[in-house]
């Protein structure tokens, strides 16, 4: 059996909830910087590494942005059964 603890960060950085709470701008960096992590899953599975292929759940809810601005730390955050394939 396995636990894994954690300190629950504030919930309203939670992407979810900062939507309702950035100007455009904010949002739209959010959304950048989200795209970006997202695009490193394509990035390896498109690299072939025989095999092993994965998965993200993407969805606001799963992130959380620690900070302001550019330098603001950004973290995926699911709980669910990691999504990942192997040999098909």
């Amino acid at each position: 059996m396995l636990y894994i603890a954690q300190k629950r960060p504030p919930l309203d950085r939670f992407g979810h909830q900062l939507i309702h709470q950035l100007a455009f701008d904010g949002f739209k960096l959010l959304a950048d910087r989200i795209v970006s992590e997202i695009a490193k899953v394509w990035h390896f599975n498109a690299s072939g590494i025989p095999g092993i292929e994965l998965a993200i759940d993407g969805q606001l809810s799963n992130w959380v942005w620690a900070g302001d601005g550019r330098d603001g730390q950004l973290y995926f955050i699911d709980t669910s059964t990691p999504l990942y394939r192997e040999n098909g």
